[in-house]
């Protein structure tokens, strides 16, 4: 009996042994390690202020300025918001516009365009991207854009002294002698014809008050190419016909200046020229906006 109970004493022990023994493999953790994919940078932010809207940009959404290119958009109190009725789109030209000869420097120096500052949106913006006129002379927030509805509420980078200004504070300060105001594609997706005059001309009041001497341009805004997915965000080019011809009732109704460019940026098929749209079918590309510059030097509106 007593060399049962050692037998099996011993073999406990042996037993024991062989499980300390073994060691605990290494885990395999390569899914746990953090992500070193860096963020996507955007050339300039898109259309819709990306802040509280889908209109982009407008704009698009592919805006990253703190916020997603495409947002939701709130709407604003008053007055009420119904949507604005279809109509067919402006008439386009029968041929196709021949591509401007892109030449920054002979914008900046032209009679006309060195008196203007320009104001808007994203779509303003590229302005400065692409060098095409000087940094003081385009006025936008620090987010690169801004919807109709904030637009003399949101502060402007004033890149003479790093510091933001709201509307009327800029306009006192520099009183620029031709504003053109390129506004309202961060607006047209949910804004109806009373909105969006209203809010128009509320930036009107705003600059004629700050600084009576300045001239005001009112730019029509700049139709889709073809390739452009904004219509799934509210955003075609009837609706940018439609949000056109409110702009030139405003600019006639207020005694100031039309730059009808629209007409001048679309081929015979009615869409902006694919080179001229930045890749996201809403902004413009250096090309585009030489476009733009051409037809507002032949074209003067003051």
């Amino acid at each position: 009996m007593k060399k049962l109970i050692s037998v099996l004493l011993i073999t406990a022990a042996i037993f024991v042994l062989a499980s300390c023994g073994k060691t605990n493999e290494p885990q395999d953790v390569w899914n746990n390690e953090p992500s070193t994919t860096g963020k996507n940078e955007v050339i300039f932010t898109p259309i819709t202020d990306t802040e509280t809207e889908t209109e982009t940009e407008t704009e698009t959404e592919t805006e990253t300025e703190t916020e997603t290119e495409t947002e939701t958009e709130t709407e604003p109190p008053a007055p009420p918001v119904t949507e604005p009725p279809v109509t067919a789109p402006d008439t386009q030209p029968s041929v196709d516009p021949a591509p401007p000869v892109f030449d920054p420097g002979s914008y900046s120096s032209d009679p006309l365009i060195s008196r203007m500052t320009f104001f808007g949106d994203s779509t303003t913006y590229g302005l400065k991207y692409y060098g095409i006129v000087a940094d003081d002379r385009v006025w936008t927030p620090k987010s690169g854009t801004v919807s109709l509805h904030y637009a003399t509420t949101d502060p402007i980078y004033d890149p003479a002294t790093g510091g933001e200004l709201v509307l009327s504070d800029m306009c006192a300060k520099y009183k620029p002698d031709i504003l053109v105001i390129t506004l309202g594609v961060n607006g047209i997706s949910f804004m109806d014809e009373n909105n969006f005059k209203h809010y128009y001309q509320i930036v009107i009041d705003t600059v004629k008050t700050a600084s009576p001497s300045t001239h005001i341009a009112l730019q029509t805004m700049y139709p889709l190419s073809a390739s452009s997915d904004f219509p799934s965000k509210g955003i075609d080019n009837t609706k940018i016909g439609n949000g056109n011809r409110w702009i030139a009732d405003i600019a006639s109704s207020n005694g100031v200046a039309l730059i009808n460019s629209a007409p001048a940026l679309v081929n015979s098929s009615g869409y902006r020229p694919e080179e001229w749209q930045n890749g996201d079918g809403l902004h413009m590309s250096a090309q585009g906006f030489a476009a733009v510059m051409d037809y507002i030097i032949k074209n003067p509106c003051y």
